[in-house]
């Protein structure tokens, strides 16, 4: 995928979120944007050294049916965030973190105090990509509708300047358009909005890659 923005959002030196409204005429559990979440990660990973770019990542289309796994929730999903986060930072002070209470739980509220937590111990010249596919089923069933909007607006949050702590990355995506709760005209946050057709040599029918972005990164 190539975009100014998706690009601008990968090598910005301070903290960011990037919304991405794939704008798919049939929603499927993994979309083309899926693939470019998970493209991301891959390269990531490529170049993660000494702790100084961390990736973490959630797939909402994988964990729909709470009826399947009760930890398909809100909950679950920034539970699952923050363990991968602590699998990654071995120099965590836990102490901190287990002040906040009980890791086990399903309160959103306070695992997003436990994340913000863990992200102010890491040091300002760590980078934290954070990328959530497929948001907009939390955002758009009934029964997750309160706890996903209360997550969302946690995690654009962690973005705002503090005294101390990381640079924090959001990318959240949806297969057709994510309901942002009022923060589309935010300064927080930039919006990609993937258009409905796309030109021949490039874009997500190709599935195509801008390997620049992973190049990028090594740099």
């Amino acid at each position: 995928m190539r975009s100014p923005k998706l690009m601008t959002w990968i090598e910005s030196i301070e903290s960011a979120t990037l919304i991405v409204n794939g704008q798919c005429a049939n929603i499927q559990r993994r979309s083309p944007l899926s693939f470019v979440c998970a493209k991301l990660a891959d390269s990531l990973q490529a170049v993660q050294s000494e702790n100084r770019v961390l990736a973490v990542n959630f797939f909402c289309g994988e964990h729909v049916s709470s009826r399947e796994d009760p930890r398909n929730t809100p909950a679950g999903l920034i539970n699952s965030l923050l363990a991968q986060l602590l699998s990654q930072c071995k120099h965590i002070d836990l102490t901190r973190v287990g002040k906040l209470g009980d890791f086990r739980t399903d309160n959103v509220d306070a695992v997003c105090k436990r994340f913000k937590k863990v992200l102010a111990q890491l040091a300002t010249h760590v980078v934290v990509f954070c990328a959530v596919d497929g948001m907009s089923f939390y955002l758009d069933d009934v029964e997750r509708e309160q706890e996903s909007e209360m997550l969302v607006r946690r995690l654009i949050g962690f973005i705002k300047p503090r005294s101390g702590g990381c640079i924090f990355k959001l990318l959240l995506t949806a297969p057709r358009r994510l309901r942002t709760v009022g923060l589309d005209d935010s300064d927080e946050v930039d919006v990609l909005e993937v258009p409905e057709r796309l030109g021949k040599g490039g874009g997500f029918r190709g599935l195509s890659w801008d390997l620049g972005a992973g190049q990028s990164l090594e740099g």
